[in-house]
């Protein structure tokens, strides 16, 4: 596995602060590891409320303007598939997990579309696809692969890119942006070898320089007030660019502990940090994310967006995809690749 520190270049402000949104789409791939209890303790709806999740997130992108990355597992390009010679896609490498039992496609249906809509996703990306403003597909793995996990190999890692590129072609999809599955980050020179120019990496720990007390006292502050000290900025890691998250969005899961509203506040608030930093606000989640309270989460969510857009008509932000902020960086970088 590629050390990313050994390859880092120290982070500095942007010109303006950036607003990047991505989006984690996986329908059934996120818990197909887990087993056929786990999907099918999805929902027979499932599928279908997502999507009707997806359009509603698209219509507040197309409301306020705003472009976002949607890191598509691979096998989601696909409508229909089926096995060669007795195995599912013979061409990607399976991965070795101590923690799995048997063939890592097992549960891959061989069907199709209208069939097992959980599975394949061609429709989800023509709607992504068709939305205004222009949204960025990028790459969510072909299977949900843990890449940072011992058990898998380069060469799975680099069969599962290569798969994710052939599905992603048989559309017209330029994958240029990567999140790695469960945010399990591994193989990043195979990563670049592969033509990425981004991902999304690990939010950095804030105040470390203070040490003990004093840092554990400054990140409770922060947490309720940001402070400069946690700014978030891009880096240039392994020949790419590391667009690290920020915030994770999924209030459902926040509620138990605090109030939606207290917590869209203090999201709010380090959007405006990164505004007046000029660094960067990487938000992210998964559509499922929204489906415990749809109303209260897209209220939320459009808060946040609604701050964005209000910040970009001052000209004290940007809202832009991944791999547009990664191509402007690539463009004023002393390493160009």
């Amino acid at each position: 596995m590629a050390s990313a520190r050994s390859t880092q270049t120290r982070a500095s402000p942007l010109e303006v602060a950036a607003f990047v949104v991505s989006i984690d789409l996986e329908m059934g791939w996120g818990v197909h590891d887990q087993g056929l209890e786990a999907i099918e303790g999805l929902g027979p709806t499932r599928a279908q409320d997502e999507r009707a999740l997806i359009a509603s997130l698209l219509d507040l992108f197309r409301r306020h303007h705003i472009p976002a990355t949607w890191a598509v597992v691979g096998h989601l390009f696909l409508d229909s598939c089926r096995p060669v010679g007795g195995v599912m896609h013979p061409d990607v490498f399976r991965p070795d997990y101590q923690w799995h039992d048997g063939d890592w496609l097992r549960l891959d249906p061989a069907t199709d579309l209208d069939t097992d809509p959980l599975w394949y996703g061609r429709d989800v990306v023509d709607m992504i696809r068709a939305a205004l403003p222009l949204q960025e597909i990028g790459c969510h793995t072909f299977s949900h692969l843990l890449a940072g996990d011992p058990g898998c190999s380069r060469e799975a890692f680099s069969s599962d890119l290569a798969a994710c590129d052939a599905a992603a072609t048989s559309v017209g999809v330029d994958l240029r942006s990567f999140v790695f599955a469960r945010n399990s980050i591994g193989h990043l020179d195979v990563l670049a070898a592969h033509g990425y120019l981004s991902y999304r990496g690990h939010r950095p720990r804030g105040f470390d320089h203070l040490g003990g007390l004093k840092g554990v006292v400054a990140r409770a502050i922060d947490r309720a007030r940001p402070r400069p000290g946690s700014a978030v900025f891009p880096e240039r890691v392994s020949g790419m660019w590391n667009l690290p998250e920020t915030n994770f969005f999924g209030p459902s899961k926040r509620a138990r502990w605090m109030p939606v509203a207290v917590w869209t506040s203090r999201q709010v608030r380090r959007l405006d940090l990164a505004a007046r930093t000029r660094s960067l606000y990487h938000l992210w989640l998964h559509p499922e994310d929204l489906l415990a309270e749809p109303e209260l989460a897209l209220s939320s969510f459009e808060r946040v967006i609604e701050r964005a857009a209000s910040l970009r008509e001052e000209g004290l932000i940007r809202t832009v995809a991944m791999g547009q902020l990664a191509a402007e960086l690539e463009g004023s970088s002393p390493g160009r690749r």
